[in-house]
Order: structure tokens, then sequence, then C-alpha cells
């Protein structure tokens, strides 16, 4: 097989290397063979992709999957030798995340004629609690034997971060979540905010910490578990995580305008006290506008009536950033370099409150 690949790297005719792609993509029995190939140079694509699909499918099964892994994998098309295999590990992290569904579209583009496509009927199987032909209850046994002790792994992620020891409190707390967020989704939201809150007692979160956040709970969730998760800690970054969060939730395919304005609301009041409070630097004050104005432009797109009682223009000013998102918010304008509010209710709006329940 060495000497195919090698024909096929340096095939020069479309048509001869598509007859050797063909017939290697069908017998690969691994990314292993190509990273520990001599015939191909380390600098090859094809060598890096097997990396890549290495490096993330040992990450998927120890717990240390990131979003700069599963963004490595999306580059890898389907004119790729390592397709298949890349896909494979996209389903195993689907099926370890408890997603179902997402696990079953994967599996779906996998090859049937390739190594990776052979697993479908046993992924099927495992999935749907189905049967097992006798050669798949082996390694259906070896892949359930390793579901996560919770008792145990509460206790490991109290001892790491007793020791302050942040990469093996994600690599814990992201193995007892994926074990327990599709029948408990409360409570693995809830040792979320506890591990993070961990961590915030004597650093700021790391960008690791929050792209796990939205790897383990989808982007708007994990977004908006990290703005509850540093809103004690570090106001103004949960600002940037509250807006990124909304402008997430107006992607999804549905949106509600109540949802929407309680967004605004909890934004509104978080912009306040930042602005008022805090000490912004040029650099942040250009995020905050660049962040605002991609979320007005979308609130446009959808909820027209919500941008329309406000002034889009003069807020490349902290007081005009909040100025604008007090009229979002259905709140009364700055004064005087003062923020005034208008309550809007007596009392906060259930929905609102959920935005802060995990």
């Amino acid at each position: 097989m060495h000497n195919r690949l090698k024909e096929y790297i340096q095939a020069a005719g479309q048509s001869e290397k598509q007859a050797l792609f063909n017939e290697l993509a069908a017998a690969l029995p691994s990314p292993l063979f190509i990273t520990g190939c001599e015939i191909i140079p380390e600098d090859h694509p094809l060598k890096q992709e097997a990396w890549i699909v290495s490096d993330a499918f040992e990450a998927v099964t120890n717990g240390m999957f990131s979003f700069e892994l599963s963004r490595q994998l999306d580059l890898i098309g389907e004119d790729s030798l390592l397709y298949p295999w890349a896909q494979l590990t996209k389903a195993v992290e689907a099926f370890y995340n408890r997603n179902s569904e997402e696990a079953f579209r994967i599996l779906e583009t996998l090859p049937e004629d390739s190594a990776p496509g052979r697993f479908r009927e046993f992924f099927a199987a495992l999935i749907e609690s189905g049967d097992f032909s006798e050669e798949w209850l082996k390694l259906k046994n070896a892949v359930l034997d390793d579901a996560i002790d919770l008792k145990s792994g509460l206790e490991q992620l109290s001892e790491a971060a007793q020791a302050g020891m942040e990469d093996l409190m994600l690599e814990t707390a992201g193995m007892i979540i994926r074990d327990i967020r599709k029948d408990h989704p409360d409570k693995a939201a809830e040792i979320l905010i506890w591990t993070f809150e961990q961590l915030q007692e004597s650093d700021v979160l790391s960008d690791k910490a929050a792209e796990m956040a939205q790897l383990l709970f989808g982007e708007t969730e994990g977004l908006r578990l990290t703005a509850l998760s540093t809103l004690s800690f570090d106001q103004d970054r949960s600002l940037i995580y509250w807006l990124l969060a909304l402008h997430s939730y107006l992607q999804s395919r549905e949106t509600r305008e109540f949802e929407v304005k309680a967004y605004l609301r909890i934004i509104c009041d978080v912009a306040e006290t930042v602005t008022l409070e805090f000490e912004l630097t040029e650099e942040y004050l250009s995020l905050l506008i660049t962040h605002t104005e991609s979320l007005v432009e979308r609130l446009n797109h959808i909820y027209p009536d919500i941008t329309s009682r406000v002034s889009l223009n003069h807020q490349n000013t902290t007081a005009g950033i909040l100025s604008l998102l007090q009229g979002l918010a259905g709140e009364e304008q700055v004064h005087h370099g003062r923020a005034h509010k208008k309550t809007i209710q007596n009392t906060p709006a259930p929905v609102q409150l959920e935005l802060f329940a995990f």
C-alpha cells in the first residue's frame, strides 16, 4: 500500500489519480498508516491532514477535543483520503456529547466502501440500543466500559481545583458534563459554572475554557453560560459574551421576540455598570462597537420594530453605545453622562430570569 500511496502522490493525470484515490480511500486502514509512512514528506498536505485526524481522534476519546481541532477537521474536504476518518471522528464526538441526531447525520456522509463506513452498522446499534452481532459485541463493551463514574470524577475535579490545575479541571469537567448533559442538563451547567468560577478565583477565564463551553453546550448556550460565569468576576468581558450570545441566538432557526428583549435588558444593565464603573481602553471600545453594530444589523433584519425606535448614529463612544443599548432595551437614554433607567415593569420578566438559570 505504501507504493500505491507514492504513486498517488506522484500521479500527474487526473484519471490515474482518481483511480488511485478510489482504491486507497477504500483500503486505508487508519490515519496512522499515513503518519508513519516515510515515503510521504512531513510537509505534504496529506500527512498534515493525517496528523490532524489522529490528534483529533485521540482528543475526542480523552475529553480534550477543542474548537481548533474541530475547525481543522472541517477543512478536510471530500477530495481528501482522510475525509472518511475526519467524519468518523466528528461522529464519535457527537456520540460522546449524546447528540444522536448529529451523529447519525455525520455517519450518513461516510462512504460505504471506506473503512470508517463499515462502522455505520455498529454506531446505529450503539445509538439506538439495538442488537449487536457477535463481532461487534467486544467493541461495544470496550466503548461503554469507559463511561465515567460521576462520584470519582467530581472528586478528581475538586482535587484539581484545589491544586489550581486548569487543564486537568477542564478535562475532568468536560468528561463529567459529556456523561450527564443529556439526562441532567441543569446539573451539567452547574458543574461548568462552578468550574469556571473556581478558575476565576485566581485568574481570568481562558479562551480555552470559553471554547469548551460552546463545544459542550452549543454556541448560544455555551456563550450564555460563559457570560453568567464571568458576570461577578469580569463584567466588561461578560458584556461581550452577552452580546455574542444574543447574536448567536438570532442566527438560530427559531427566535422569539420576548426572549430577544430579555437578552437586551440584561445587556443594557451590564453595559450600564461597565460604562460607568470601568475605564475602558480603546481596544475594548472598538470591540464593543464592532459587536454592537453586528447585533444591530442582525436585529434590524429580523426585528426592525426594535431598532426603529433608536438612532444608529453617534455610537462611537461609551455613552453612545449605552444610549443605543438602552434604546434597544426600551429604556430612557443617557443624560449628562449618567444613565437613568426607566423601569419597564415592577418585576423582572420570567424569561429574563431564565437566562440567569443553570
